[in-house]
């Protein structure tokens, strides 16, 4: 199951200006799709895709590599997360729905 996001909280998931995020959506690196004139982004991939380009450019800083790897195992460990939660939710709501008929 894929995760959408609309592109303000998408900026705020990935600390990136709207800016930002709107150039990558030009250069085709997120995944998106329109929905009711809105433009939403694929969290999962999209979340991946900003990650080494934020690693290439904190890497001025002195910091470890180990750091930028721990913080994108753990945005795809949340990410993955999520994803089980609104399946567990969309099972949870279908036996609901069935258990009323």
């Amino acid at each position: 199951m894929q995760t959408y996001l609309g592109v303000d909280e998408f900026c705020k998931l990935v600390h990136l200006e709207r800016e930002v995020i709107e150039d990558m959506i030009n250069r085709g690196v997120l995944k998106t799709k329109e929905e009711n004139g809105e433009i939403l982004i694929e969290a999962s991939e999209g979340t991946m895709s900003v990650v080494p380009s934020v690693s290439q450019n904190l890497s001025l800083q002195p910091q470890s590599q180990d750091g930028f790897s721990f913080v994108e195992k753990t945005i795809g460990t949340i990410l993955n997360l999520h994803e089980k939660v609104l399946d567990a939710k969309d099972e949870t709501l279908e036996t609901l729905r069935n258990e009323n008929k």
